[in-house]
């Protein structure tokens, strides 16, 4: 970790021996969000490159909803109540 610190301080101080290195960013953590019954649907895995787009399809659970509450949470685990809540 020191190491990778190390090579990120370089390249943001426009170090000029750095090598070819390419410092990518990626999330620490899985994206998810939360579906009927308290499970987590994963959109965007950990160790993803960012930026990144992702998409996926949901219906609602009952006839003719008109709105639903999204819930954003981020975790290693797939019970939302075990999970943080990003939004």
């Amino acid at each position: 970790m020191a190491y990778g610190a190390a090579v990120q301080a370089g390249v943001l101080g426009a170090e000029e021996d750095i090598g070819d290195l390419m410092i990518l960013d990626v999330n620490p953590l899985t994206l998810g969000i939360e579906t009927y019954g308290g499970i987590m649907a994963t959109l965007i895995s950990r160790n993803t490159v960012i930026p990144t787009i992702k998409s996926g399809g949901f219906t609602t659970v009952k006839d003719n909803q008109q709105a639903i509450p999204i819930k954003v949470s981020s975790s290693l685990l797939f019970f939302c109540f075990l999970c943080y809540l990003v939004i």
